[in-house]
């Protein structure tokens, strides 16, 4: 599995502590799969956000970007902003 959103670059200027080329197994956990782990207490929901940021991790983190995952495979490409009403 590769880490798109990462250049080789960004690793030593971010220090990421892993290869984005080449992530093990586990290293990476989908929005769906963290989705299902935190409604099925697998997982704790604050475990899961932005690294470094304080604000935006938790439940409803989890929860918009397993609905934008969702999303996606009917051509639909929603922002970290966009909402459904």
């Amino acid at each position: 599995m590769v880490d798109a959103q990462v250049g080789p670059d960004d690793a030593g200027v971010f220090g990421i502590p892993f290869d984005p080329a080449d992530l093990a197994p586990g290293a990476f956990v989908p929005d769906t799969r963290a989705w299902l782990d935190t409604r099925t207490a697998r997982a704790d929901p604050v475990g899961f956000g932005v690294a470094g940021v304080p604000g935006p991790r938790g439940e409803w983190f989890v929860r918009g970007h397993a609905a934008r995952d969702l999303a996606a495979p009917r051509g639909d490409e929603p922002l970290l902003w966009d909402a459904w009403d």
